[in-house]
């Protein structure tokens, strides 16, 4: 490389110089990783987890969605969901009740 001075001294200007003279090539970077015994670029690898995200969003957003259950309120459809596994009719009118009065409840309460 030329400094300052040898250009000042040619009198070339440093444009003109730069121009002449080649830059290094860049160094080469090759990245891979071994797997399975095959050496896998980066850039694949890269893109396959890219990919592989991507699908599964797709594949988690998409699909039909159940519209019959969907109508109906939450409570209800809790109610058809978990039964209720009383040890006798007693208990079971019991478990009744208190939901019934827990509902009423909650339904004059807004959140």
């Amino acid at each position: 490389m030329l400094c300052i001075a040898q250009l000042a001294q040619s009198g070339k200007t440093r444009a003109s110089s730069l121009l002449l003279e080649p830059l290094p090539p860049p160094p080469k970077i090759d990245m891979s990783y071994v797997i399975f015994g095959r050496a896998i670029k980066t850039e694949y690898l890269t893109l396959g987890t890219l990919f592989a995200t991507g699908g599964a969003v797709y594949a988690s957003l998409g699909g039909k969605k159940d519209s019959a259950s969907s109508g109906k309120p939450l409570a209800e459809r809790v109610k058809e969901a978990v039964p209720i596994n009383a040890g006798s009719s007693e208990e079971e009118q019991f478990i009744k009740n208190f939901i019934a009065e827990a509902e009423k409840e909650g339904g004059v309460a807004h959140h």
